[in-house]
């Protein structure tokens, strides 16, 4: 089943979309600078889809799916805009649940701003990086090994550093 948005509304500073599955996202307008520059009426010309929102007026199209990935204007974004990024928050049946940091999704994981997840952080566990690496990353060592831990125990100072340095095969 596709979610799709099924009213959008804003405050000064957020857009509030309603989906089909009954969440309601709210967005930072500082992600979309089309909008956070248009009046109160511009903001309220926009057309539903079953794929997502678009204002004529604004030439400004937005996905449901890019909004569930934690994803902004890309394109279109300022610099500024782009460090300060703030959290998007989810509200599922009145309970508030937090994304997290500055560019995270909401499965709050870190994505890079073409919303794949690329970098690795330090709390990433062992077992996730042998999915990507191969069974003999880290070999020895436990599957719930946060990678900062794993850094410290090695001396590596990066995950680049430990795989080109400390994780040679026997």
């Amino acid at each position: 089943m596709t979610v799709s948005a099924t009213s959008v509304h804003f405050d000064e500073h957020t857009m509030w979309v309603d989906l089909t599955d009954g969440r309601t996202l709210r967005v930072p307008l500082a992600w979309f600078p089309r909008l956070l520059q248009a009046t109160p009426a511009e903001r309220n010309k926009f057309e539903l889809s079953r794929n997502g929102l678009h204002w004529e007026g604004l030439d400004e199209d937005i996905s449901v799916a890019g909004l569930l990935a934690g994803r902004g204007d890309i394109a279109k974004r300022t610099e500024s805009a782009a460090t300060t990024r703030p959290a998007v928050r989810e509200v599922i049946s009145g309970k508030k649940r937090y994304a997290g940091a500055k560019q995270q999704g909401l499965d709050s994981r870190h994505r890079d701003t073409d919303g794949q997840i690329h970098h690795k952080h330090g709390n990433t566990r062992v077992g996730t990086l042998r999915e990507t690496y191969g069974d003999d990353f880290a070999a020895g060592r436990r599957s719930d090994m946060k990678l900062e831990n794993l850094l410290k125990e090695t001396g590596a100072k990066s995950l680049t550093d430990f795989r080109k340095n400390y994780n040679k095969r026997a």
